[in-house]
Parts: structure tokens; C-alpha cells; sequence
């Protein structure tokens, strides 16, 4: 299927056909005016022209003014991609009107608007459809048919109105192959200017991902596009505002919630299989969209469902095409509307239902619109519930024989909020003072926004675009710069001198995972590695030990490679929860260097750097030790001790 450029006449036509929005009237509804069929509206009915749709709805207005469907900027420069002058547009006939200046509305725009020069436009009955009707009747009369008025295929792929509207101008040229075919003025031909930077191609086509022969296997296809359905008669305006500029698309584009890549979140394994409806919820659209209204909703049983994966929220298809996180996965339409799942109470469990091995759950603090963040930032498994394993609950595990349970991966929420690491008896884990990072967005933290945490420092970057890139910093030649504007109501420095602080707390505490590791493995033979499931290990038992419920050894040493799993797959966990962060390090060193609750992590660094150093051992001593040494001679200063060693 390939589209052309269509004439005035066929362009108002789909036009008419195409979009279910209505502009809210100026005047008062008449209830004698039913919704427009094909028997009032037509492509014979006159338009209002665009002064009188302007006149009425100034606030539409503004909005469409900031798009590039008011061409404002640059106005009517030849040179610039998709922005002819009016002399070009009109030479070249209804070939480029019937997009360009579908309503010859470029010399209608009243005077007063920024940057009133004549100029191709894309007024509001390009896309609305012809309005004297609804101005004669005071702003109650219909303005565009319903959508769904109208329906077509393309081969076997059934598009809506909506789509067919857009995609006459926006191509996308082939629903079957993906195929990206522009028009030939757009290419080659004259009056048009030539070049790649003219061509109207598509970057929405998704392609199948590969997943072997078996279905199931790891996808080795990177993502094409953005997975839509065609047929949905919101199938363009779920993500795009016409009324706005493209900006937060753009950003959004460029951030790891559209990444691409077949080893990642959205493309890794085919998501829509049976096997993994309990992935549905974070890897999909779809699925997030459904768990956070039933969320939502207050339907706690439909949610525990989807946790458990009893319910696939996507159609299973050996052809499935990945869905980015997408916006309609956080928004409810493209005014910016959250989703918002309220105070997540989560569930963390070890095993399958009905026979799991244990429960438990988590109740995070109601954070807003950074509530939306939460349900997938908080991890699978916790430190809580490797506690309550052998405990009275269902089915009972033998820890000579047991496969580590994953706390899967970027769990910021359970880390700043302490709802996910295995904490040791005994140690206090409670947060000093000093710490605000999980006040941000609230009234406990003035001047940083009501949005909570997750949205008040990912979302925010200070005289700089990008609140759709969720980077509260930036790097630059591998440096961090940050760029959160929240920071700095906090910390002193520039954007660079901070992130310097900032690039060396993050490479300590790397060092500090490196010297655990080597103790997992030096002392209990336990190796990671970067694939699932990462321990390959199933004895959790320490030399001598027969308590096969894990109480006396088991669980203590699972947490310790438990807690490292976790750190290592949640990289901002230095910043978001700093000193408890340190203190999960340092006790799993503790426990795991002689199996014992001993204060021992310095003289085991100290013992183990002078004996075999290791590009680590600075770093990970600053990070875990005061002064970054051990305190070996004469009295303790200022109260320092041995328990006072401990973060």
C-alpha cells in the first residue's frame, strides 16, 4: 500500500471522516443537535475559516500555535526541512496543497498572532473538518464526523479513520512490510528541493521480533519502530497532541523508556507468551496500562492476579512486535494525564501460587504522580521474604538445594524506601537525619515540586529541555554533569563540580560491590554472573552447617549474594538511598568474610589489599570505612571503635 499526496477535495474528505475530537463550543449546547452523520456533514459543507474557529477557542488556539501545523518557526523559510514558502507550495498544485495548505488558509491568520507572516498552515478544518455548522449554531453544531464512521484495510491490516487522515500527509506507507516509500515530490521531483532531509518517512513500523525456533528463545531483533494498532481510532493522538509541538515526543524518544535494543527491557523475550503474562505489567504497554487501573480502580484481586501472572494482558502472537513503555502506558491521553495506581502495596513472593514459598509485602508512601513509578522500580523478590522462608507460610525449601531467587533488575523505589534488600538482625538500618531523598516532592522538602521523588529529580532539569529523557543527570565525555535542578536546593557546586562529587561516590560504590564479590566468591564460592540466573549456586550453606532451613547460615549468606545482585542491577542506588546503601554493603561483607557479625569488614579489607591489592581496594575502603582505613594503632579518635566502623 502506498499513499500519495491526495487532492484538496479527498484530503477535506478524510478530514471530515477522520478525527473523534470535538471542540468544546463557544455558545450554549442544543440538545436537538445529535452527534454529525454522513447526512449532515459532507465535503461539500463550507468551512468557517480559520479566524472564526481562532476567534472562539483562544486557548486551542495558543496551543496550536506553539506546533508546527502554524509553521510560526520558521515562517516560511525555503531552506528549512517541511517548511515551503507559499509561492512553492502553490506551484506546485493540489500535489502539495492538499498537505500544505489544505484550507488555502495561509493568508487567513487574523494580525496579533507572534510571527504573522503569510505562510502555508494547517488550520483547524484541515483536521476537523468543514465548521460553518457548528459556528452557525453558536459553537453546539458538529464539527467532524466520528471516526469510526469509516474503516479500510491495507492487505490483511484493518487502520482506522484517524490513521488514514494522518498518515495522507505523515506516511506510513506500508502497514504489511514497513516499507518507506515517500512521495516522489518529496524525493526527486521538482518544484520540491531534493534531499534525505525532505523525504517524509516513518519510524513508527514495528517489526516482529525473532525469537528462534522454539518461540521462546532471546529476541536478536532490535526494535524498528513504535508497535501501534492500526485500527484504534486514537491510533496517532494516543501519543501526539496536534495542538503541540513534538518536544516531549522527541525526548521521549531518546530515553531508555523507547530503547531499542533486543537485549533490553521491551524486546528481550516474546512477552506476549503465556510464560510470561507475569511480565506483561512492566514489559508491555498494554499490560502496565491494565495493572495500573486495576491498581487504580481499587480491584486488588484483578491485581493480584496480574501480578501472579494469572491473566495475560496481551494477546499471545509468535509475531508479537515489542512495545516500548509507551505514553499511553503512564498517560491517559496526550494532555499529559497520569495514571495514578495510588500507594503501592507490594507483593514480594518466592515461588508460584498456590504452593509459594513465602509472601511478603511492602507498603510504599503515597507519592503523588510519582506513584506511577513505583509498581515497576520496586523489584520482584525481597530481603524480606528470603527472611520468611521456612517460617510457618506454605511450602518449605531446603537451602542446600535451593536456586537464587532474583530481585530482578532497577528497584530505586526499594532501595530509597528500604522495601527490597535482605537486612541483617541485629543492625539498625535506620536512615540519619540528614537524609531527604525521600522527601523530595513532598511539603517535608520545600521548593522541591508535589510530585514526589521519583518524578521530582528524573523529571526535573532546570533551564534545560528534556523532562521526557528521565535523566536527573547527564555525562558528557563519561563525566557526570547533573542536571536536576532539584540538587542543588541541597548541595552547592555547578552542574560539573557536583557531578564530579557525584562521579566519585559512583565509583566507590561500584568498588565497594567488586570487594563483595570477591568475598562471595574467595570465601563461599559463590560466582556471578551477568546472565539469569546469575548464582548459579544452590547450596547456601556454610561449611559444617546441617540446618537445611537456612536459619543458622542459609539465609544470612543468600542475602549477602542477594543484596549484591540487587545493588548491582539498581546503578543509581548510591544516590537514591546513600548511607543505607553503604551499610547493606558493608554487613553482607561482614557476614560473608567469616561468618560472623563481627565488625570485621576493615581488617578483611585492610588484610586482604596488602596482601594481594586490588584496583578496588582504595575505593572501596573510602566508601566503606571512615577515613577510608583501617584505625590500627593507638586510642580511638573521637569516639571511633570498632562498631563505629560501620557506616
Amino acid at each position: 500500500m502506498k499513499h500519495r499526496m491526495r487532492s484538496r477535495m479527498v484530503f477535506i474528505f478524510l478530514a471530515v471522516i477522520a478525527l473523534a475530537a470535538l471542540l468544546g463550543g463557544c455558545g450554549t449546547s442544543d440538545p436537538g443537535i445529535g452527534p454529525a452523520t454522513a447526512s449532515v456533514l459532507s465535503a461539500a459543507t463550507p468551512t468557517a475559516g480559520l479566524n472564526v474557529c481562532t476567534g472562539c477557542h483562544p486557548s486551542e488556539t495558543t496551543d496550536w500555535l506553539t506546533s508546527m501545523h502554524a509553521n510560526l518557526d520558521p515562517a516560511g523559510n525555503l531552506y528549512s526541512a517541511g517548511v515551503p514558502t507559499i509561492g512553492l507550495v502553490q506551484a506546485g498544485g493540489p500535489v502539495c496543497t492538499s498537505c500544505h495548505d489544505p484550507n488555502g488558509d495561509s493568508n487567513n491568520l487574523t494580525a496579533g498572532y507572534t510571527g504573522n507572516v503569510p505562510r502555508p498552515l494547517i488550520g483547524c478544518e484541515s483536521c476537523h473538518g468543514p465548521g460553518s455548522m457548528h459556528a452557525d449554531a453558536g459553537g453546539a453544531g458538529p464539527i467532524s464526523l466520528l471516526s469510526n464512521t469509516v474503516g479500510t484495510s491495507f492487505g490483511t491490516v484493518t487502520v482506522s479513520g484517524q490513521f488514514v487522515m494522518c498518515t495522507g500527509c505523515h506516511e506510513l506507507l506500508n502497514t504489511g512490510t514497513g516499507a518507506l516509500n515517500a512521495s516522489p515530490t518529496h524525493s526527486t521531483g521538482a518544484p520540491s528541493p531534493t534531499g534525505a532531509q525532505y523525504i517524509i518517512t516513518d519510524t513508527h513500523f514495528a517489526t516482529p521480533g525473532n525469537w528462534g525456533s522454539s518461540g521462546t528463545s532471546q529476541n536478536s531483533n532490535d526494535i524498528t519502530g513504535y508497535a501501534m494498532t492500526f485500527a484504534s481510532e486514537t491510533v496517532c493522538t494516543d501519543c501526539h497532541n496536534p495542538h503541540k509541538n513534538a518536544d516531549i515526543n522527541r525526548e521521549w524518544a531518546n530515553s531508555l523508556h523507547a530503547d531499542k535494543l533486543a537485549a533490553d527491557a521491551w524486546a528481550h523475550y516474546n512477552w506476549s507468551l503465556a510464560s510470561r503474562t507475569a511480565c506483561q505489567r512492566c514489559h508491555t504497554t498494554t499490560g502496565f496500562a491494565a495493572y495500573a487501573d486495576a491498581l487504580q480502580s481499587g480491584n486488588q484481586s484483578l491485581a493480584a492476579t496480574i501480578v501472579a501472572g494469572g491473566i495475560a494482558l496481551v494477546t499471545s502472537d509468535p509475531n508479537f512486535k515489542p512495545e516500548m513503555l509507551k505514553c499511553t502506558g503512564c498517560h491517559t491521553d496526550n494532555l499529559g494525564n497520569l495514571r495514578n495506581p495510588g500507594a503501592y502495596n507490594a507483593t514480594y513472593t518466592i515461588g508460584s501460587a498456590p504452593n509459594a514459598n513465602a509472601v511478603a509485602h511492602f507498603q510504599y508512601p503515597d507519592l503523588a504522580t510519582s506513584n506511577v513509578c513505583i509498581p515497576c522500580h520496586t523489584g520482584r523478590e525481597s530481603g524480606t521474604a528470603v527472611l520468611a522462608l521456612n517460617t510457618g507460610q506454605t511450602a518449605t525449601v531446603d537451602f542446600s538445594n535451593f536456586s537464587f531467587p532474583d530481585g530482578h533488575y532497577l528497584s530505586a523505589g526499594g532501595t530509597m524506601f528500604k522495601g527490597t534488600p535482605y537486612e541483617y538482625a541485629g543492625r539498625s538500618y535506620t536512615d540519619p537525619a540528614s537524609f531527604k531523598h525521600n522527601q523530595i516532592g513532598t511539603s517535608n522538602a520545600p521548593n522541591t515540586g508535589s510530585n514526589g521523588p521519583c518524578v521530582g529529580c528524573h523529571m526535573d532539569r532546570t533551564g534545560m529541555s528534556g523532562s521526557h529523557l528521565f535523566e536527573p543527570v547527564s555525562t558528557n565525555t563519561g563525566t557526570i554533569i547533573v542536571s536536576s535542578g532539584i540538587c542543588f536546593n541541597c548541595h552547592a557546586g555547578s552542574s560539573i563540580d557536583f557531578g564530579t562529587v557525584v562521579q566519585d561516590e559512583k565509583n566507590n560504590f561500584g568498588f565497594a560491590l567488586q570487594a563483595l564479590e570477591t568475598q562471595l566468591n574467595l570465601v563461599s564460592n559463590y560466582t556471578f554472573t551477568i546472565n539469569y540466573p546469575y548464582f548459579a549456586n544452590k547450596n547456601w550453606l556454610s561449611a559444617g552447617d546441617t540446618d537445611k532451613t537456612g536459619n543458622t547460615t542459609g539465609k544470612n549468606n543468600l542475602g549477602a549474594a542477594f543484596n549484591f545482585s540487587l545493588l548491582y542491577h539498581e546503578p543509581g542506588a548510591y544516590v537514591h538511598n546513600s548511607r543505607y546503601v553503604k551499610r547493606l554493603i558493608y554487613d553482607a561483607l561482614d557476614w560473608i568474610d567469616d561468618g560472623q557479625m563481627n565488625y570485621s569488614v576493615g581488617a578483611t579489607l585492610s588484610a586482604s589489599c596488602t596482601s594481594t591489592p586490588q584496583p578496588w581496594c582504595t575505593g572501596a575502603m573510602q566508601y566503606l570505612l571512615p577515613n577510608g582505613v583501617l584505625w590500627q594503632q593507638g586510642p580511638w579518635p573521637n569516639g571511633y571503635g570498632i562498631p563505629a566502623e560501620r557506616p
